[in-house]
């Protein structure tokens, strides 16, 4: 086996699209920490990730954050990690390496579950309708 550049290990990408999760919250007005204060938790009860195309040590990249569904009981976040520059320079457009769907849920300090609060709700819901796609006509 040639000694080429490293690839970056699977496992890593879901620390980078909870990282990604954790950011677009925050610059939404929701930081993770205030729930934390309030005695509310977020957590992970699903999270599928699709690979598509290899990271590599050295390569930048961005996580895009969409809300794709909020119900009563959790949100439902599609994520994408988009390499920027890879081993090869740069490149004409960010080329998906990973897709991912990740479905938080919210639990009280005893770990139980509670529903969403009301205002993160509100916001993702409005986000949901102001980027909704218009309809074929």
């Amino acid at each position: 086996m040639g000694t080429g550049t490293r690839v970056v290990n699977n496992a890593i990408y879901a620390s980078y699209v909870q990282h990604g999760r954790h950011k677009a919250l925050a610059s939404l007005g929701v930081p993770v920490e205030q729930f934390q204060q309030q005695g509310i938790l977020m957590a992970l009860s699903e999270l599928s990730l699709s690979y598509k195309a290899p990271l590599r040590a050295g390569d930048t990249f961005y996580v895009t954050t969409a809300i794709a569904q909020v119900s009563a009981a959790r949100l439902v976040i599609d994520h994408t990690v988009q390499q920027v520059t890879g081993h090869q320079g740069a490149q004409d457009k960010p080329v998906a390496a990973c897709q991912a769907t990740a479905t938080v849920v919210f639990l009280d300090d005893k770990y139980r579950p509670v529903r969403v609060p009301g205002s993160v709700k509100q916001l993702f819901g409005s986000l949901n309708a102001e980027y909704k796609a218009p309809a074929e006509q």
